[in-house]
């Protein structure tokens, strides 16, 4: 190897490590933006959670007034036999 090769490589390398070190910054800002998103979305759904919660507690509040109102009493569904009547079809339907 001669001497302008040798100066060459030299450069070479240099120039190979100076590209090495701004992929390594570049990375690192990537890894830190990635970790700002995430953070950024978990204090968003820990929000959403705590307004869920107290819309919760509302509602359980709402249900409470709704049962001293109504003096506990509960109404229940019953089922009842299926009984269907034909159904009269409109005038405007019918075929004529």
């Amino acid at each position: 190897m001669n001497k302008k090769e040798a100066i060459a490589m030299d450069q070479i390398n240099r120039k190979f490590e100076q590209l090495y070190r701004k992929l390594q910054v570049v990375e690192q800002k990537l890894a830190t933006k990635a970790d700002d998103i995430v953070l950024t979305m978990v204090l968003n759904q820990r929000h959403d959670m705590e307004e869920l919660q107290t819309e919760i507690k509302q509602l359980k509040s709402e249900i409470g007034q709704l049962s001293v109102a109504h003096n506990y009493k509960r109404y229940t569904i019953k089922r009842t036999k299926n009984t269907k009547k034909p159904l009269k079809l409109l005038p405007f339907l019918q075929k004529s």
